[in-house]
């Protein structure tokens, strides 16, 4: 697994980084003082460091004393599901370079967004709500006519592998990028 700190206040550069040994341990140096998450992941075995989307744990906070060091923090991950989204234009070509918009569905403040190339995320085990979008395509939900009000949930399990197929709509002409945030509906 992959260990991450983020540390209290901005972060600027690189998130302080290891690896668990074959047994899980780990060891994090060079930390500042003060209130740390610290996550564990390994998006390859379906552990995403996204796990804390919708139940707000998949990490853990630590309080790091001044010069002291903290021992026995246990970290427990849930394994995933991968999901791989496609979209395509009216003419049926494949979009690259989407916008990718995941929240947790019910709780509107919990999201994760980001774009890919690869075009795949391994989400957790609740039922989230799926947005894309692209330059010169509108935002679209996943199911329904492509709105917040129809889109349909997806639900993984664990280690389960679903694909999105979805159908992105042209703007219209002269009309500004579109954006998943922007759906009155929501």
């Amino acid at each position: 697994m992959t260990v991450t700190a983020t540390p209290p206040g901005a972060v600027f550069g690189i998130l302080p980084t290891t690896q668990t040994d074959a047994s899980g341990a780990f060891r994090l140096a060079g930390l500042l003082p003060g209130r740390t998450r610290v996550d564990a992941f390994n998006e390859r075995a379906f552990y995403s460091e996204r796990a804390h989307l919708c139940d707000g744990h998949g990490g853990d906070m630590v309080e790091l004393p001044a010069g002291g060091e903290i021992q026995g923090v246990v970290l427990t991950v849930r394994p995933g599901g991968r999901l791989h989204v496609e979209a395509k234009d009216a003419a049926g070509v494949e979009v690259d370079h989407l916008n990718v918009l995941l929240e947790c569905d019910g709780v509107p403040s919990r999201y994760i967004y980001g774009g890919t190339v690869l075009n795949y995320w391994v989400v957790p085990p609740e039922p989230i709500r799926l947005c894309v979008s692209a330059k010169g395509y509108e935002a679209t939900w996943y199911g329904g006519n492509g709105t917040f009000s129809r889109s349909v949930p997806i639900a993984l399990k664990p280690r389960e592998v679903f694909t999105a197929a979805m159908a992105l709509r042209p703007l219209s002409a002269g009309a500004a990028d579109s954006s998943c945030y922007a759906d009155p509906r929501r």
